[in-house]
């Protein structure tokens, strides 16, 4: 008897387990992307982005490129409108240092805008990166 087709969610991240342990310097440039999209997606479905930035600051202008890379333009472009507000709410400092219910507060209407159309998003993302993994499999077959 056959498996089930597994849901795009599964796809997905079963593909992340079986990578995010391998060096990224042995990932090419469709896995590596893959691998930074679905960390980085799981962070801000759990906590927000403006909690994400708060952790990472800066290093959020790569992980948007790889939003870019992937295909998911939408989402990067979303990632680096809050990475403006984040530059603007803590210049040059360490993000870890930073208070994520401080930068909400602060920009709250905005990062409600930006939160809500990246949730949105959620099942196109995940569909998205599912057709990526399908053919990543496909390629190594």
């Amino acid at each position: 008897m056959k498996n089930p087709p597994k849901e795009p969610f599964e796809i997905v991240d079963d593909y992340f387990c079986r990578v995010c342990d391998v060096p990224e310097t042995e990932l090419d440039s469709n896995s590596l992307a893959l691998v930074q999209v679905w960390h980085s997606f799981g962070l801000i479905e759990s906590g927000g982005i403006h909690s994400y930035l708060c952790e990472i600051g800066d290093e959020a202008a790569p992980v948007a490129n790889a939003y870019r890379h992937a295909g998911i333009d939408r989402g990067a472009d979303l990632i680096l409108s809050a990475l403006a507000l984040w530059k603007s709410y803590w210049p040059n400092a360490d993000p870890e240092e930073s208070d994520p219910d401080e930068f909400r507060s602060k920009f709250e209407s905005e990062l409600d805008s930006i939160e809500e159309e990246f949730y949105d998003l959620e099942d196109d993302i995940v569909t998205h990166l599912a057709r990526i993994v399908s053919d990543l499999d496909k390629r190594q077959d």
